[in-house]
């Protein structure tokens, strides 16, 4: 529907709407006429009736006044005598409602077409003039009626008889009213519609019909006939030139057509026909001789254009032009070469380059005003369609042969998405930027295994061997990642922003909101608080920026399972506290008591709320409002506790409902799940952040989180929460968070009071100012003092609150917190406050130490009301904790006359420090004071390497700088605490090196980078030594030493520099360097020192090696001596993980790649790792799992060590620019590579993984030259072993092709593999050829070579790809090379060597000829009569049995294998028939084989044809029938018998048990039969029948024929057919009296007198016959004018088979007579002609006759 109608419509319904509003103000006004009485017997002006269709109203002056009156119209028609006819009134009430209920109609499908289709029903724009008109005849009739009445009685009178009587009168004082005139006014609007509609449908302009011949299109649905009798719904696209007709519109998914269209934007889709006239073509185009002229004739276009199809477009009948139409498929690229009228010529891209003529607008054109896009967009572009286009095809292919894929609406999504993606960088408006993620994002999508990291494509002729393979790797495990279900959350980090939007509380007071996140599983609150108020004045939020985002949550709070919403649940605690004066008991006093300055009036409990967040974080999506009921019964904690006991979500719900469900005081609030790190954040959401940000609330402690560099920049501050994850930085945070939980001061001054709790900072010099914190929605607030919630009359508050402190820089040594209880009651004005009646302090920082993080229960001392001083702190000097209390062992109690210990009362708090400054750890203290601390060093550096410290590490990578300078320090100046400085460094390494404190690892390097010892070398190499050397002794000390290797010679090669620098003498460390190596060789070698030491220092000694070679520390050759010693020094104790681990942490390092050190470590390198692979026992380690685990990891690494070698060596392709010489490459050839194949080999046979080892061998292959080669080959001096070489890479060669480990696709590999092979043929002409001739080792050769040649990856048009097809054609085809290669080596046979290949070899040989490929078939099929020659040459008789039989029996296996077609049927045909006519001794033998075999051919493919096509099963029983009679005529019993079964196995399928029974006694014939006796010969059966399992589990061919006849009796008997079962038992019979089987008689002469009373007492229902003919070309030629007699089910009726049939070959035409149809077999359609005929039986003398 164009926009001109839309719009139509809409005014339409418009229309309707103001026509109903018309009527309905008639109906309900009392305006349809209006009158001016008057008395004729006094003078009366005041007087009017108005009358309406329900309802009236009168004003008559009776002489007093003017009277007002209502009355109705009903009761005064029912009632009285009154001025208008009851039917009439009935009527005009009766014509309205139907007008309304048309107007109603009209109205709704005025809608419809508005919103929806057009239709050509009454539901569509035409039917506009249905309703109005309807409408309109309604509204006449009711207006017509009430004119009538209005005439003959309305206009004289409208009074009744007593106002008559009184002398009112109403004649010619009447008129019609705005009533009326209403419902006219709507009479004349319902003519609009049908204006509006008349319009758009007939006046169109000139451009319009232009317009709509250019975009108008169609959509025919077929359903078209596919295999196994399934449907296949296609889409099918014409095109109209000229005439247009709408029929219906089209119904085509949205999908469906964007996959077609390829995102382009589709025209208007109506239903549409096509019709062209060929009178208009040949006008438009003129006759022509030849495309050429044709050509020249049409206006040629400056450059050709790829346009896109819109439409199908194809032409049905002959065409009446010379011109080829060229039949084009929507979404089709078309070449247009020129263009004439409302025509062009051009080309098809995607059909194999077809030329013809088409319409202009059968395609789209581009409009080169288009937006420019960049060379990398048209990349990305082409690519996007490349694979639209490769994946639709796949979709419509796997579509037709098994009618679904499994995830084909997925994958239909998927290529929507890409389509946006195409469709959004066409557009021209995507920056360089997003066009590069979108690069990236395509390259994970649609080709993960040939894109590097940037998405870009790798291209292999410029990339070596290694980097292909490892992207291929890299691109494997990101598939596999991909496609496991992952298990581990995906959110890293996110945050969640609350924003309060209003509240309702039912309080005089102002109100406090505070807001804070509890975890269910640690049972603690783990965020800051958030204040907001809100004001009993206004009754609103006092901010509406009540905004607070709480970060740094992580992936333990984001539910990814129900089992992780069960551990972590997450609430949103809201505390809400009234701000008021503590009020009166008494009634009386309430009304007159002062309430004092506001800021003295406490904070008291007023209601709580929890919300569950689980179900918040896991499903939502954007902000989600929720109105949350505050509960003023129960507590915060019961809340909690509540909440926490729930099981699951659901009850945690029902627990939240319930809590929900009280009063009118009520929270609205809004969350949001922020995904990622605070920063990601910001970037994603500026919004948030722009204006009126929320404010961040810290995490107060962190458990499991992951390390990311993309994590917030509050958790880089938060360092000292929980140490499980830590992030270094420089930023200084010392706070102190401090849980107000619970406590008791029942009994005294406490009982019965109002307890408000005020928390102050206190140190030497008194109160702290503005070190508590509170954020509010106001910003942050600092205060002095923290004042808690005050419990009215509560003993035992539990306050569960938490307090911000800040502990101020260069604050005193000695800090603590003064905890005051204060009694509240109500205000006084002539009373101050008299002070706290009990106090409680802990100290938070003492000697600078901080408190330890955790519980801490706080002693109370009572204090004298009203004598307490801020300034006094005497109270520190008693113990402050019950922990305190108990060290003392102290039997006095702890007070003083001041403050009085109660011993009964408590307060329970809880502490987490944050903090980057300070330390909890006394013993790291007392180190990093050590020149104050010098009585105790000792002990202190011995509690460092304790092991018990490890685990308050978190305070050490605090102070890595210090605590290393406090080392050293300390090492200059006491020699003898050398061993335990070293201890203490080990520590710290060991600390840092863990994976939880690997953030810290930066800041030791740097300090090492930095470090400025110029003595420490001479301290820490003597000790190391020593360690190695008593290693036996101190497994544990030396084992950590080992660890630490690295960073103690870069400490030490560090230290040697900086003494370098300033011009002291560093001699020594040569020579103790030199010392600490010889000490590792000789560490290696002790069989007393544990194996996982010597193994860890093998793991580390790698790291030292760039150290000790930093510029000219040691000296080259001493260390690479020492390598090369190491590595043949290792003990036995050193496992092969180890020993390759370490060869290849050798080869990564820069040291090896240098010349003067590769000379000596290379050969020793490759000869350990070819030694490793020797002495593996690949194949017995197989069956043990963790034997098998380590075995692969050690194939893995020798692999890598051999990739390292040859890709930092040989990187390029060519000599000339690679670091490694030819004599290197040599060498690794020479040692490795006999071992590389042998390995590889044992590896593919043994099941584990080789890819590795393939790839290996295929990057060794890519760096032989052909002198290479020969230098090797020659290397193997004796036959045997060239022999050995040549037959272990052959069977390499086809175990990579047919058992590659990785895709076969891989074309380097083939490559490569056909590189060798040439070189191996060379080897066998020239060494193993004539008089040193091999069979085995040609016959090997030429099966790889088949191999080669037939896999799938060179195999063009397959189904493997596409684009991999458009990519091979571009290459050389490598199976006519190899196929050249193959035949040129069976023609260097001799007659009597190719005889010893005939003819095993002829299989092989077949399947490279059925490849299809003209040039391999030509090259290849020779080589077949060239056999038939050799054998017949060379046989006595003079024949080639031996090769046509198994020629025809390899035949028949590949065909059914779906090989071969009919090209080469034809080109086999050809060939060998002019071969056999040139050869004069086989002319006639020769050319009647190859006959034979096409005649085979022919049969085999139809029968192929039937099989894949899903024809009926009729045609395949048809097929294989012709099958059985051919290999019968040829004598070929073994496939006789084969299709023998073949036809049983479809007759049993298609319950036709008959047939089947038939089909087994045509085997039986088979079997021999002795002809002298007539007795069953007890003669073995043949070997083909027991290798194709057709034995029956019979031994002899009698037990064979004995089973099938018994079988086939039995079928008979089912089916009734007993007079066959009758004779076949009786021939049974025969055959056991002649064998004297006489106990097998009993039971068979019973079943025989059973089948007789069967015959003779039983009905049975006649079987139904029917004459079955096909005609016409459409059918398969071997259908074509062929006559079948079909047999019918039980009691099928003519109709019922001819339908069956029908649905069968659907579109066929039906014949129900007769005639002789054989002249419609010349048709280009298909006829079915079906009719009954019934049998001849034959009569009882007529049998005794014959």
């Amino acid at each position: 529907m164009n926009s001109r109608r839309r719009l139509s419509m809409f005014i339409s319904l418009i229309i309707f709407i103001a026509v109903l509003s018309l009527v309905a103000a008639a109906l309900f006004t009392d305006y349809w006429s209006e009158s001016r009485p008057i008395n004729k017997k006094f003078n009366s002006v005041n007087n009017y009736v108005n009358l309406g269709l329900f309802k009236g109203s009168r004003q008559l002056d009776w002489g007093l006044g003017p009277r007002h009156k209502s009355f109705s119209v009903y009761e005064e028609l029912h009632d009285r005598v009154g001025f208008v006819s009851k039917v009439s009134w009935v009527f005009i009430l009766f014509f309205l409602a139907i007008g309304i209920l048309w107007n109603v109609v009209g109205a709704v499908v005025a809608l419809l077409n508005t919103v929806a289709r057009e239709t050509d029903t009454v539901v569509g724009p035409k039917g506009i003039y249905l309703w109005s008109i309807l409408a309109a005849m309604s509204y006449s009739s009711a207006l017509i009626t009430f004119l009538v009445q209005y005439v003959t009685t309305i206009q004289n009178n409208v009074l009744l008889s007593e106002h008559i009587s009184s002398g009112f009168s109403t004649e010619n004082r009447t008129r019609l009213s705005f009533s009326f005139y209403f419902v006219t006014t709507a009479l004349v609007l319902l003519l609009i519609p049908c204006l509006l509609v008349y319009g758009t449908s007939n006046k169109r302009s000139s451009e319009g019909e232009k317009q709509l011949r250019m975009d108008h299109t169609v959509f025919i649905l077929e359903v078209i006939a596919e295999t196994e009798g399934k449907s296949l719904l296609s889409l099918q696209r014409c095109y109209k030139t000229e005439d247009i007709v709408n029929i219906t519109d089209g119904n085509l998914r949205k999908d469906e057509y964007d996959i077609f269209t390829r995102n382009i934007q589709p025209p208007i889709i109506q239903r549409q026909t096509m019709t062209c006239e060929q009178n208009e073509i040949s006008h438009k185009i003129g006759p022509a001789t030849s495309d050429d002229e044709s050509c020249r004739q049409l206006s040629l276009y400056n450059e050709t254009l790829d346009n896109p199809a819109r439409c199908n477009f194809s032409w049905n009948g002959p065409s009446p032009l010379t011109y080829p139409f060229l039949p084009l498929h929507i979404g089709e690229k078309v070449n247009v070469a020129c263009s004439c009228d409302d025509w062009s010529y051009g080309s098809s891209l995607d059909n194999g380059n077809k030329v013809g003529i088409f319409p202009n607008n059968a395609v789209i054109s581009f409009n080169e005003s288009a937006p420019f896009i960049s060379d990398e967009a048209v990349e990305i572009v082409e690519e996007l369609t490349d694979i639209l286009s490769e994946w639709w095809n796949t979709i419509k292919n796997t579509y037709c042969h098994q009618a679904r894929m499994e995830c084909q609406d997925e994958v239909l999504v998927y290529m929507e998405d890409l389509m946006v993606m195409r469709k959004k960088i066409l557009s021209g408006n995507v920056p360089i930027e997003e066009l590069r993620e979108m690069r990236s994002e395509l390259a994970r999508k649609i080709d993960l295994g040939n894109q590097d990291d940037m998405g870009r494509k790798i291209d292999s002729d410029t990339t070596s061997v290694v980097q292909v393979y490892r992207a291929h790797v890299d691109a494997a495990n990101r598939i596999l990642n991909d496609s496991k279900p992952n298990d581990i959350p995906g959110v890293i980090a996110f945050s969640l922003l609350v924003h309060a939007l209003s509240a309702t509380v039912d309080s005089r007071a102002e109100c406090e909101f505070t807001l804070s996140l509890y975890d269910t599983a640690e049972k603690k609150f783990i965020s800051e608080n958030f204040v907001f108020y809100w004001s009993f004045f206004t009754g609103n939020l006092t901010n509406r920026n009540s905004k607070v985002l709480f970060t740094d949550l992580g992936p333990k709070e984001y539910p990814s399972s129900s089992s992780s919403v069960e551990a972590h649940r997450l609430l949103l605690c809201i505390r809400v506290a009234r701000i008021a004066p503590i009020e009166q008991t008494s009634s009386t006093l309430k009304k007159y008591v002062d309430s004092g300055p506001s800021h003295l009036w406490p904070r008291q409990p007023y209601a709580a709320a929890v919300l569950d967040l689980s179900n918040v974080i896991g499903e939502s999506h954007g902000s989600t409002e929720h109105i949350i009921s505050l509960n003023r019964d129960d507590s915060l904690e019961q809340l909690i506790a509540r909440a926490s006991t729930a099981r699951t979500s659901n009850s945690l719900k029902a627990v939240g409902e319930e809590i929900s469900a009280f009063g009118r005081a009520q929270l609205m609030i809004s969350t949001e799940v922020l995904l990622g790190s605070l920063i990601q954040i910001k970037k994603k959401y500026p919004q948030i952040f722009s204006s009126n940000p929320p404010f961040e609330l810290k995490r107060l402690s962190f458990a499991d989180f992951p390390d990311s560099p993309n994590l917030s920049t509050s958790l880089h501050n938060v360092l000292n929460c929980n140490f499980k994850v830590l992030k270094y930085t420089d930023d200084i945070r010392n706070d102190l968070y401090v849980t107000l939980l619970q406590g008791d001061l029942h009994g005294g001054k406490g009982s019965d009071k109002n307890i408000e709790v005020r928390i102050t900072v206190v140190d030497a010099k008194g109160i702290v100012e503005n070190s508590i914190v509170v954020i509010t929605a106001d910003g942050i607030r600092w205060s002095t003092t923290y004042q808690s919630l005050v419990f009215y009359h509560d003993d035992k508050p539990k306050w569960n609150e938490s307090i911000k402190v800040q502990i101020p820089e260069n604050i005193d040594q000695n800090i603590h917190l003064r905890i005051t209880f204060h009694h509240k009651k109500t205000y006084d004005k002539t009373k101050q406050e008299k002070g706290p009646f009990a106090l409680s302090f802990v100290r938070i920082m003492e000697d600078a130490t901080l408190i330890r993080d955790g519980l801490h229960e706080l002693l109370i001392y009572k204090v004298e009301t009203g004598r307490f001083d801020d300034s006094d702190t005497s109270y520190t000097r008693l113990p402050s904790t019950r922990g305190e209390l108990k060290a003392s062992h102290s039997q006095l109690r702890p007070q003083t006359t001041t403050f009085i210990y109660c011993e009964k009362n408590f307060l329970t708090i809880e502490t987490v420090t944050c903090s980057t400054t300070l330390t909890h750890s006394k013993s790291l203290l007392d180190i990093l004071r050590w020149k104050q601390n010098r009585s105790n060093l000792k002990e202190r550096l011995e509690e460092i390497s304790r092991p018990k410290f490890l685990a308050v590490g978190e305070e050490l990578v605090k102070f890595i700088a210090n605590f290393c300078d406090a080392l050293f320090e300390i090492l200059d100046h006491y020699p003898d605490y050398d061993s335990l400085v070293f201890d203490d460094l080990i520590t710290l390494v060991q600390l840092v090196n863990e994976e939880r404190y690997k953030n810290f690892r930066p800041v030791l390097d740097k300090y090492v980078e930095n470090f400025h010892s110029t003595v420490a070398f001479l301290k820490l190499l003597p000790v190391l030594r020593e360690r190695i050397e008593n290693a036996e002794d101190t497994h544990e000390r030396s084992l950590n030493t080992m660890k630490s290797l690295g960073t103690l010679i870069k400490l030490a090669v560090r230290s040697k520099l900086c003494s370098d620098r300033l011009g002291m003498m560093s001699n020594n460390f040569q020579l103790l360097i030199s010392e600490l190596l010889e000490a590792f060789i000789v560490f290696m070698q002790n069989k007393r020192v544990r194996m996982t030491c010597q193994n860890m220092a093998l793991k580390h000694i790698p790291a030292v090696i760039p150290h000790l070679a930093y510029y000219g520390v040691y000296n080259n050759n001493d260390l690479t001596d020492f390598l090369a010693r190491l590595m043949d020094h290792l003990g036995e104790n050193i496992s092969s993980r180890c020993r390759l681990n370490f060869l290849k942490d050798i080869v990564q390092t820069d040291y090896f790649i240098q010349e003067v050190n590769r000379k000596k470590l290379l050969p020793k390198v490759i000869e350990k790792v070819v030694e490793e692979l020797e002495t593996s026992d690949f194949v017995h380690l197989q069956d043990v799992v963790c034997d098998q685990s380590k075995m692969e990891e050690c194939i893995s690494t020798s692999a890598d060590i051999m990739f390292y070698i040859i890709e930092r060596l040989f990187c390029s392709r060519d000599l000339i620019h690679e670091q490694g010489s030819e004599d290197e490459l040599y060498l690794i050839v020479w040692k490795s590579f006999r071992t590389i194949i042998q390995t590889t080999i044992v590896l593919i046979n043994a099941k584990y993984s080789a890819s590795v080892f393939c790839a290996l061998t295929i990057v060794v292959l890519s760096k032989l030259s052909a002198q290479m080669y020969k230098m090797y080959l020659e290397s193997h001096t004796t036959y045997i072993d060239k022999h050995d070489l040549l037959m272990e890479l052959v069977h390499l060669f086809r175990d990579l092709i047919n058992k590659s480990p990785f895709p076969c696709s891989w074309f380097q590999m083939i490559l490569m593999i056909l590189k060798t092979m040439k070189f191996i043929m060379s080897t066998i002409v020239e060494h193993f050829h004539d008089d040193q001739f091999n069979a085995e080792l040609w016959r090997e050769y030429m099966l790889t070579m088949v191999a080669f040649c037939t896999q799938k990856a060179l195999q063009l048009g397959s189904s493997i790809s596409e684009r991999r097809s458009r990519l091979l054609s571009c290459q050389p085809d490598l199976r006519r090379i190899a196929v050249a290669d193959l035949r040129s080596m069976w023609f260097r046979l001799s007659m009597a060597q190719k005889i010893l290949f005939v003819p095993s070899m002829i299989g092989s040989y077949l399947r490279v000829a059925l490849i299809d490929d003209d040039v391999v078939r030509e090259t290849i099929i020779p080589i077949f009569f060239d056999m038939l020659q050799c054998e017949f040459h060379l046989s006595p008789l003079r024949n080639f049995s031996k090769f046509a039989n198994e020629t025809i029996m390899q035949l028949d296996c590949l065909v059914d294998e779906d090989c071969g077609g009919q090209k080469f049927k034809e080109q086999l045909y050809n060939i060998m028939m002019d071969m056999s006519r040139s050869d004069t001794d086989l002319v006639v033998e020769g050319c009647k084989f190859v006959a034979l075999v096409d005649t085979l051919l022919q049969h085999l493919f139809e029968y192929r044809e039937v099989r894949t096509n899903g024809y009926c099963i009729e045609n395949g029983m048809d097929r294989t029938v012709e099958l059985l009679k051919f290999y019968k005529l040829i004598g070929h019993d073994d496939l006789y018998i084969n299709y023998v079964y073949k036809l049983y196995d479809l007759h049993m399928l298609s319950n036709n048990k008959i047939e089947a029974a038939f089909t087994l006694l045509k085997h039986a014939e088979t079997l021999s039969i002795n002809q002298i006796k007539s007795r069953w010969a007890e003669c073995e059966l043949p070997p083909a029948l027991l290798d194709a399992h057709l034995n029956r589990q019979c031994a002899t061919q009698r037990q064979l024929k004995e089973a099938l006849y018994n079988e086939a009796a039995n079928l008979f008997d089912e089916k009734e057919l007993w007079e066959e079962s009758i004779g076949i038992l009786k021939e049974l019979t025969f055959q056991y009296e002649k064998n004297y089987e006489y106990e097998k008689l009993p039971s068979l002469l019973q079943r025989l007198a059973e089948l007789y009373h069967k015959v003779s007492t039983q009905g049975r229902v006649a079987c139904t016959y029917f004459f079955v003919g096909f005609y016409g070309l459409n059918f398969p030629s071997y259908l074509n004018n062929r006559q079948f007699i079909y047999r019918g089910n039980e009691c099928e009726a003519i109709v019922s088979f001819r339908h069956r049939m029908l649905s069968t070959f659907p579109g066929a035409q039906l014949i129900n007579t007769m005639d002789e149809c054989s002249h419609l077999s010349k048709h280009d359609n298909k006829f079915l002609q079906i009719f009954p005929v019934k049998p001849l039986f034959e009569s009882c003398w007529e049998k005794k006759c014959s």
